[in-house]
């Protein structure tokens, strides 16, 4: 593609400015705009006769593509688009799709069956079922089904009238097409791959059709043949020769002459249409003629001329003004999107820019005065009613109104002017520059203020406001007022940082942004408020423009995009590339009379609607002449214009004529590669179910693994600004985001499986829509087939049954041997499970030996022991039980011992832990503590039914007499002293459980001192605390605890 622009002369040398790289581009369109200025571009080739109509002139920005965008030749001759928006274009060279950004080339090669019938397609047409008919120029007919790839081939060996075609009219069902050639009209039908002759004549130069079964052929005499066989010479004057033929989507057709008059056609009827328009010297002529949709006619001549003409105003026309060059226009066409594209015979291909009416090569719109920039890095830029102002690398440059010619001020020349204001009083400028501050009061000469005071020479900004002027350095603010500075007026924290913009707003505060600290804001003489200090991790720091509303606050900022904050400076949100933004490098903002935002940054213009957040881009493809814009280089004019400077100069933008209607962009795949196998266009492969981009479903082999898509997003509207994203289930949880028109999915290694893959597109306006899906299925290999593993488990299945056979013979051979053994096995097992038994009722009687009494079967201490430790710890602090420890002991024990003998004195120890156990339930345990001594622990009992408890038990026993072994009747009486444990039931800390003996012990002997058969028992004084007698139980006497009321004695008689 050739992007130009027309050469722009000034009174002056224009001195070399720093090249900016054209990002929107591929390497292959590299190049600059075209934009066509109104008044240095030729003249048409058409001009009005004499008092015979009213001209209009309309500047379009086109971008041509031409041999180094891709073209194989730079006559374009034929021109359609298929059904998923990709365009065609017929050379001389060649047939060509097109997506936006790569031409894919086919061509005929003569060793190659699948290639083109011939390299020259004069004719392109695309029915409804798909199928692109190609006329060739030597080679008769080539139909190729796009879905299918199926193809037909007409010759004259095949009955087609002629190998040159001049036109083909395809029918609205697709089964069939009328054919125009040198020779004559044919049909061709491809049900029956039939070729009927329907007129023989010569010089034929177009067809159209109406309907299925309707036509009229023209012949370069202007001769009209119909379907019936009528034929008509329309009234025209002269012998004028018929170049062009177009057919209107109301069923009129056009004929137009070399000289410009055109012959209408309609049902029944035939007449001669004269516009005001006539060749200019009698050179150019006519060449091509296309119908829009609303009836008007675009009419293309042979010195590259376009007009625009209206039969409904016939003495209106409007002269187009684009630098296409000045060969003959072969083709015009309006795609699908609205796009419109001009063929021409030597200066290849141009796309008319769908935003023409918005960026402006003229500066202005057609009603104003057109402006003409130079070509400079501006970095400030002002318009009023006087001057147009622009601030350059190498000065400033003024333009008086009314006045074509711009003239550098000499004062300034060479000095990089960076910020423009004018004077309240109207009577000058005030001018910022990289060398300080001056001030020009036309027509005198500039002339520097201040020089020296100033924090730093290197202005950013400048505001005059209430009789002082506001200035912002790269060093700190500064004030001027009454011809000095007035630093006293400037807070302090704004003496020395960096600082990039400043705003007023309506009640006289200072908004300041810097270059590292955000947003500062004060009112003159007071002190700063930190509005906003950003962040580093957002990279909202560096703050270059600032925009303020009632109820918010616009930050522009250098790497962190576009902020919107509320008057209290929260961030409410932060609009980045994320969300749309060409670049998050954003110098400068302008709200335009409709409410939108225009940001201009690193790459290219945005335009942001900010009460839905959708943003679109504009960028070189859109006309614009910089890419990169600069900071400060931003004015709004009171008419609604836009004006942004960058690295190549001024763009001009119309606010006013761009709408936020975008088209949608189509998502499309429509390249493989697999291994290094590129399938290209119109190439099939047996892994597609139809040919890309039709296909939805790719089937692969195993050693297919390595392969690539790519894909593109369609939007000829838009080609720079379109965006892509991308998933594959099973691969991705999210959308791959992809920052332009194409990518490419390229796969190393993927799972055998089944996969899908979806891509969405968007246009313009940034919203992702029409999902396009591919599903991809990767077959496993081989030795993962389910056939292999059908293969794997027989085979597994007879080398079991081998391994199985062998044992089993071994193990008939031994069989003998192993019944024996297992006998053998058998006699050991049952003899050491007997010894082993033996030794496990051993274990269990010595186990019970060591736990028990000999004599009374009761537990002894031992027992007792483990017993208290399950107990102490299933303690249960929050409902855990208390113990009652009872000691019993018979009383005058040793007299029976003395007088009846040791074995009647054993018996009756028996016979009383007998009577004992009847006291002692499951939960308790009964102890022989030693001798006559008993010791009986009641589990979960109040203590103060010890009392009535150890009452019982000597009513138990003195009341009836125990019967031994040998049934002798012995009268004996027993004493018991009994203490609670713990001592306080909510103690934190209880007392120890040996505590509790011994106090049971010691009531134990003072109820024997008291007369025996009766009880006594210790419990804990009514106000005893938990501190209290823990300290006494370690320090003091029972009977000192008893005399101060820590433990109070309870008994059966009094004590």
């Amino acid at each position: 593609m050739q992007p130009r622009r027309p050469e722009l002369s000034l009174d002056r040398e224009r001195p070399a400015s720093r090249p900016c790289p054209d990002r929107g581009l591929p390497a292959m369109m590299a190049g600059r705009l075209l934009l066509a200025a109104l008044w240095v571009v030729s003249g048409s080739a058409f001009a009005a006769d004499d008092d015979s109509g009213v001209a209009s002139e309309r500047t379009l920005a086109v971008e041509s593509y031409g041999l180094d965008a891709g073209l194989s030749q730079s006559s374009v001759i034929s021109i359609a688009e298929d059904g998923n928006g990709f365009l065609w274009f017929g050379t001389q060279e060649g047939l060509h799709r097109f997506d936006g950004h790569r031409f894919d080339v086919l061509t005929h090669r003569p060793d190659t069956p699948d290639a083109l019938i011939s390299s020259t397609i004069d004719a392109l047409a695309v029915d409804g079922d798909e199928r692109m008919w190609l006329g060739s120029n030597d080679a008769g007919i080539e139909v190729i089904d796009l879905e299918t790839l199926e193809r037909w081939r007409f010759a004259t060996e095949q009955g087609l009238s002629h190998l040159r075609v001049v036109d083909v009219a395809a029918s609205p069902s697709g089964q069939s097409a009328l054919v125009a050639t040198a020779a004559g009209v044919d049909r061709i039908d491809l049900a029956g791959q039939r070729v009927t002759r329907l007129v023989a004549r010569n010089g034929l130069i177009g067809l159209a059709r109406f309907g299925e079964s309707d036509w009229l052929a023209a012949d370069r005499d202007c001769g009209l043949v119909f379907s019936d066989g009528r034929e008509r010479q329309p009234d025209l004057p002269g012998s004028p020769e018929c170049n062009a033929v177009a057919q209107a989507p109301d069923g009129t057709a056009w004929l137009a002459t070399e000289n410009g008059e055109l012959v209408r056609v309609r049902p029944g009827n035939i007449s001669v249409v004269s516009p005001p328009i006539r060749p200019n010297g009698g050179t150019p002529w006519v060449s091509s003629l296309y119908a829009e949709a609303d009836g008007r006619l675009l009419i293309g001549d042979s010195k590259g001329g376009v007009l625009a003409w209206d039969p409904a105003r016939p003495s209106q026309y409007t002269r187009w003004r684009m630098d296409i060059g000045d060969s003959e226009v072969t083709r015009i066409f309006r795609d699908s999107a609205g796009v419109l594209w001009i063929g021409t015979f030597a200066d290849g291909l141009h796309r008319v820019l769908p935003l023409a009416e918005t960026v402006l090569a003229s500066g202005a719109p057609a009603s104003d005065e057109p402006i003409t920039w130079p070509e400079e890095i501006v970095w400030a830029v002002r318009r009023d009613e006087r001057f147009s102002l622009l601030g350059t690398e190498n000065g400033l440059y003024v333009r008086a109104t009314g006045s074509e010619a711009w003239r550098q001020l000499p004062a300034l020349a060479g000095i990089p002017i960076l910020a423009l204001a004018a004077e309240t009083s109207g009577d000058g400028y005030w001018v910022g520059s990289y060398h300080g501050l001056w001030r020009w009061q036309p027509p005198e000469a500039p002339e520097p203020v201040v020089p020296g005071e100033l924090p730093d020479e290197r202005i950013t900004d400048l505001v005059e406001h209430g009789g002082r002027l506001w200035i912002t350095t790269q060093s700190g603010l500064a004030v001027l007022a009454d011809g000095r500075l007035q630093p006293d007026l400037v807070p302090d924290v704004l003496r020395d940082p960096f600082l990039t913009t400043l705003r007023i707003d309506e009640d006289g505060s200072l908004w300041v942004g810097s270059n590292e600290n955000g947003v500062y804001r004060f009112r003159p003489g007071e002190s700063s408020e930190h509005f906003f200090a950003g962040s580093r991790e957002r990279s909202s720091s560096s703050i270059w423009a600032i925009h303020l509303e009632d109820d918010r606050v616009w930050l522009a900022s250098f790497g962190g995009g576009l902020l919107q904050l509320d008057r209290e400076g929260s961030v409410q949100r932060q609009i980045t590339t994320a969300d749309g933004l060409p670049n998050n490098v954003v110098y400068r903002l302008l709200r335009d009379p409709a409410g939108r935002m225009w940001l201009s940054t690193n790459q290219g213009l945005a335009v942001l609607e900010p009460e839905s957040g959708q943003v679109q881009q504009l960028g070189r493809r859109d006309g614009l002449v910089n890419q990169e814009f600069n900071a400060g280089a931003a004015w709004q004019g009171d008419d609604g214009m836009l004006y942004f400077g960058g690295m190549d100069g001024v763009d001009s933008v119309a606010s006013s004529e761009f709408s936020f209607e975008s088209p949608p962009a189509r998502p499309v795949i429509d390249g493989l590669t697999i291994a290094h196998r590129q399938i290209g266009v119109l190439d099939a492969f047996d892994g597609l179910d139809a040919a890309l981009p039709y296909a939805r479903k790719l089937q692969l082999d195993h050693d297919n693994g390595i392969f690539a898509l790519r894909m593109v997003a369609l939007d000829f509207n838009a080609p720079g600004a379109a965006r892509l994203r991308y998933r594959v289930e099973g691969l991705h949880d999210e959308w791959v985001q992809v920052h332009g028109p194409e990518a490419e999915f390229s796969v190393n290694y993927l799972s055998a499986g089944s996969y899908r893959l979806q891509v969405e597109a968007a246009g313009r306006d940034g919203q992702f829509r029409n999902a396009h899906a591919l599903d991809i299925v990767l077959a496993p290999p081989p030795w993962r087939h389910p056939i292999a593993y059908a293969f794997y488990v027989l085979g597994l299945l007879g080398l079991l049954a081998l391994i199985v056979w062998r044992v089993q013979r071994n193990m008939h051979n031994k069989r003998r041997q192993v019944e024996v053994l297992h006998q053998q096995v058998a006699e050991r097992t049952a003899e050491l499970q007997r010894l082993n038994e033996e030794l496990q009722q051993s274990n269990r009687k010595l186990d019970q030996a060591t736990r028990r009494d000999p004599l009374t079967g009761l537990s002894n201490r031992r027992d007792f022991l483990d017993w208290m430790e399950k107990a102490r710890k299933n303690r249960d602090r929050r409902s855990r039980p208390r113990l009652l420890f009872l000691m019993i002991d018979i009383d005058d024990f040793k007299q029976i011992n003395d007088q009846r003998g040791h074995a009647v004195g054993d018996r009756v120890l028996v016979a009383f832990g007998q009577r004992l156990g009847e006291f002692c339930r499951a939960e308790d345990i009964l102890v022989r503590w030693g001798g006559e001594e008993f010791l009986l622990v009641v589990n979960d009992i109040d203590p103060a039914r010890g009392a009535a408890l150890a009452e019982r038990i000597c009513r138990a026993v003195s009341e009836q007499p125990l019967v031994t072994s040998n049934d002798e009747e012995v009268s004996v009486t027993c004493s018991i002293g009994y203490a609670a444990w713990p001592l306080l039931e909510q103690a934190g800390s209880p007392n120890s459980w040996e505590v509790s003996i011994d106090l049971a012990d010691h009531a134990l002997y003072t109820a024997k001192a008291a007369g025996k058969d009766g009880w006594r028992g210790l419990v804990a004084g009514p106000q005893t605390r938990e501190d209290q007698i823990a300290t006494a139980l370690s320090t003091r006497e029972l009977d000192e605890l008893i005399e101060r009321g820590l433990l109070e004695t309870v008994s059966s008689s009094p004590s």
